[in-house]
């Protein structure tokens, strides 16, 4: 890449970082440092380690984990970076049961649901009734966040609707580029039995990330679930997708999430547990706890006590 070409890159990226980054007041110490770094012929490079380490520049200024640049080969001028994305997840989400791994009655009647993705509600919302419907008459129940590295806003708002009884505001999103604030309700109806009135526990890790945290949060604040595990990575905005220059493309957060309890977000922070420990105790916690409570809530009612019996002899064995 040529001087005037690396120079127009870095430009680029700067203009749309100016028009469209959630925090522009950022951007004068963004350019400062790529202005520095370029000076230095620190970005003679071929364009792949380009991309990195210019990532690297744009995260140490802002801290933000979602600003990425990145090389994406074989996109012709009119093809949106897009458009591409969602047929690239149109092809993955099938293969990849669309984020949901696993689902399963555990003993003592527990349900668990390990979660990778949230896709599109277009492509997964049969997935997530059909998941939903499945543990739908256990007593408590487990989400495995721990390798959740985000996903679809609206899939996320979709399967928390089935964990309210009514409407409910579960965050607000602000869009700097269209300086718009748009609010996010749980749906008055879903296509399922509901899961109210029973314990619900997340589990996280610190790579769970984005949304991934936006639901163990938004739960968590409206005193819907208990998170157990580590403290997540701390990824809070939402992003668009802009072609910087030919396959040189940049992922720019372009959205605040705002939660309606706290007015504000786990950016830069995570999500903190109700539980902290290591990611690989959690489970075990998390399925002792919901078992003492089903074990609490059937053993004062008579013809339950091959349960109790089954979750007496669970609770050693995962106690010893």
């Amino acid at each position: 890449m040529t001087i005037d070409n690396l120079k127009y890159v870095m430009e680029r990226i700067l203009s749309q970082l100016e028009q469209h980054y959630i925090f522009p007041e950022k951007v004068n110490e963004v350019r400062a440092l790529l202005e520095e770094n370029f000076a230095n012929s620190k970005y003679q490079l071929d364009v792949v380690s380009l991309c990195k380490v210019i990532t690297e520049d744009l995260q140490k200024v802002t801290k933000d984990k979602h600003l990425t640049v990145f090389y994406r080969p074989g996109l012709s001028v009119d093809q949106s970076l897009d458009q591409i994305l969602i047929e690239d997840e149109m092809k993955k989400g099938k293969v990849d049961n669309y984020g949901f791994h696993k689902m399963e009655r555990l003993t003592g009647n527990v349900g668990y649901i390990d979660i990778r993705k949230f896709y599109s509600v277009q492509l997964g919302a049969e997935t997530v009734i059909s998941v939903m419907n499945y543990i739908a008459n256990t007593d408590a129940l487990i989400i495995d966040l721990r390798k959740n590295g985000g996903g679809r806003l609206e899939m996320i708002t979709f399967l928390a609707s089935f964990f309210f009884e009514t409407s409910t505001h579960v965050n607000s999103v602000y869009n700097r580029s269209e300086n718009t604030l748009i609010q996010e309700w749980t749906q008055p109806f879903v296509p399922g039995k509901r899961y109210v009135n029973k314990p619900i526990f997340l589990l996280t890790s610190d790579f769970t990330f984005s949304g991934g945290e936006a639901f163990a949060y938004s739960l968590q604040q409206l005193n819907r679930a208990k998170v157990v595990g580590e403290v997540t990575g701390g990824g809070a905005h939402p992003v668009m997708f802009a072609r910087v220059e030919g396959d040189i493309h940049i992922r720019i957060p372009n959205r605040r999430s705002i939660n309606p309890i706290t007015n504000t977000n786990w950016e830069g922070t995570g999500v903190f547990p109700n539980v902290q420990m290591k990611n690989e105790e959690a489970f075990h916690y998390s399925y002792k706890k919901a078992l003492q409570y089903v074990k609490e809530k059937y053993e004062p009612i008579k013809g339950y006590e091959f349960l109790v019996k089954e979750i007496n002899s669970t609770i050693r064995e995962i106690t010893r």
